[in-house]
């Protein structure tokens, strides 16, 4: 079961980079599509590790509507699907 610093942990990582995002405003597309990715995929597994899966699979899907070769929200979107069912 993960802790409550984990879980906060993700999410302020993820929100420290989409922030990062919509700051910079010369960052180059690909930085930025990066960074919504990961940030995505990092409250991803934030709802995850609480039990919501539906909003998780949400998060991975929208990493994966960026870009559909994007590894980590691949293998934890699958880990995920796999544990809701």
């Amino acid at each position: 079961m993960p802790t409550k610093m984990q879980i906060c942990y993700n999410i302020a990582t993820s929100y420290g980079d989409l922030r990062k995002y919509t700051v910079e405003e010369n960052i180059e597309k690909e930085i930025a599509e990066y960074i919504a990715m990961r940030g995505y995929t990092n409250i991803g597994n934030s709802m995850c590790e609480i039990g919501r899966y539906i909003t998780a699979i949400d998060c991975f899907s929208n990493a994966l509507l960026i870009k559909d070769v994007f590894a980590m929200a691949i293998l934890n979107l699958s880990f995920t699907l796999f544990r809701y069912h």
